[in-house]
């Protein structure tokens, strides 16, 4: 991920590309895109781009779920959708598959998948660090708090950005001053008294 942020970084860097709002960034098939990735993609039809990103992250996740058992790859993802759902019969047509990530399923239905998608996109605007790949399965938990508390000031700016775009409502991110004299309790008590 972290590789993957800076090469992007560079190509919206380079184009001046503005990713103030979420809603305006839309994609469409290129020559880097796989027939695999088109198939179901109405030809040169830009879409929202948190589409073909959690189509390809679900793709790639339910198929290493499908043979972790000779590769012994993470099956994260697989084994949370796996529980519910029938990943074999989700893989059996990738058309089928793409179409419902492309054009059928609805972000408020998937709050938790656009968030990442956008905190992952957000972090490519700032500085981009190592701990970037946690902090945007953090962004997934936003849905469930009011108040989410953390010392790390990109990751407030990052959901600050995400925040009102969200397509469900979402807890607010409050920075936690640094603890003084290594007083964690009391910088947490410190930042809910202002909230």
């Amino acid at each position: 991920l972290v590789e993957n942020q800076k090469e992007q970084q560079e190509v919206w860097r380079e184009g001046k590309f503005n990713l103030r709002d979420l809603s305006m960034i839309t994609l469409s098939p290129s020559e880097e895109t796989t027939a695999e990735q088109q198939a179901g993609w109405v030809p040169g039809e830009k879409i929202a781009a948190w589409r073909p990103y959690s189509q390809e992250v679900y793709w790639l996740a339910f198929w290493k779920g499908r043979r972790a058992a000779l590769t012994h790859e993470d099956t994260t993802y697989a084994d949370w959708v796996g529980a519910r759902v029938d990943l074999h019969a989700m893989c059996a047509s990738r058309e089928a598959f793409n179409r419902f990530w492309l054009y059928e399923v609805e972000a408020t239905h998937m709050p938790r998948t656009w968030l990442r998608w956008a905190a992952d996109t957000v972090q490519a605007d700032m500085k981009i660090t190592n701990g970037n790949p946690i902090d945007v399965q953090h962004a997934a938990y936003l849905p469930d708090c009011e108040a989410f508390l953390t010392a790390d000031k990109n990751f407030v700016r990052v959901l600050d950005r995400i925040a009102d775009q969200a397509p469900a409502p979402v807890g607010r991110a409050h920075r936690v001053a640094p603890a003084a004299h290594g007083g964690i309790v009391e910088a947490l008590e410190a930042t809910l008294h202002d909230l």
